[in-house]
């Protein structure tokens, strides 16, 4: 008779702390469970029912911890249906969406096109992206012409001309089509460089640049542009390696390149700066919260 009320007590107990830790597994669920990241999905889907079964192999739980561990898959499930529906909510944010990282010489344009194209994709957005001027036969023979440094005699307005041309190809060939099938386009470069480049730094006038783009192409201005900015000194260190003829101009017109640069951002309500003298990881940062605030 003892063994036996020693053996029941031993199971109320069990049971008494299994409905225990069957409460910290329904508090853990609904927290875990409606967390935006897959960590959080993971663990609720996961790992909570996991070991919430193995402990009631291990002891004679009650019913309560049977439905703690439903109510995890249950948050689970509602957590998973919330990312599926931000997800879905994110691609209809970012579809059609034309984007420009933009900057000056040595500002990490192409570095963090690729980050936020990735970043992108990871929450299920369907993105291309595309450098001015380039990614076309036509363009790739046009920046080899602007950028050899056997061409230094080329004038501003020349440079202009090519700049639109091989702008012209790649929306023809390339953006617009992405567009039209509802993807995200990110660019390296767009008209805002000409703007600050030949538009300022050259001389050219930034109204005729604009002007002039408003002939060729179907946009003159993305949805939003972001100006990499960064100092000389910085952009300059970055640089080590043989230099091209635009990056080759000298101080004074790189100088006046990143005013133009600034210039714009406060004139365009779609024009922000991001400090670009900062780590690489930490200008992501800033470019995607840039992106959120417009966007999501």
């Amino acid at each position: 008779m003892e063994v036996s009320a020693h053996s029941d007590s031993l199971r109320a107990g069990f049971k008494s702390g299994g409905d225990e830790i069957g409460k910290v597994f329904v508090v853990m669920g609904v927290r875990w469970g409606w967390k935006r990241d897959v960590v959080g999905v993971a663990g609720s889907f996961f790992v909570i029912p996991v070991v919430g079964m193995f402990l009631a192999f291990l002891f004679p739980f009650g019913y309560k911890t049977v439905l703690a561990l439903l109510a995890c898959v249950g948050a689970a499930w509602l957590a998973i249906r919330h990312i599926d529906r931000q997800d879905s909510g994110l691609k209809s944010r970012f579809c059609g969406k034309f984007m420009v990282l933009d900057g000056g010489d040595g500002c990490g344009k192409s570095t963090q096109v690729e980050m936020l194209s990735k970043w992108l994709g990871s929450n299920g957005v369907e993105v291309v992206s595309f450098r001015d001027p380039g990614d076309t036969v036509v363009g790739e023979k046009v920046r080899e012409i602007l950028l050899d440094t056997a061409h230094e005699g080329m004038g501003d307005n020349v440079e202009v001309l090519l700049y639109m041309a091989a702008r012209g190809q790649l929306w023809k060939e390339k953006i617009g089509p992405a567009l039209a099938e509802g993807k995200c386009v990110v660019m390296d470069r767009w008209v805002s460089s000409t703007c600050a480049y030949q538009g300022c730094a050259g001389g050219f006038g930034v109204e005729k640049v604009i002007r002039l783009g408003t002939d060729c192409l179907e946009r003159v201005w993305p949805d939003l542009t972001i100006v990499l900015d960064v100092d000389l000194e910085t952009s300059g260190a970055r640089m080590d390696r043989q230099l091209d003829r635009m990056e080759q101009k000298g101080a004074d017109y790189h100088a006046k390149v990143r005013e133009g640069f600034l210039k714009l951002a406060d004139a365009g309500e779609n024009v922000v700066v991001v400090d670009a003298s900062e780590s690489i990881e930490k200008v992501g940062e800033q470019v995607m919260d840039e992106v959120r605030k417009r966007f999501v």
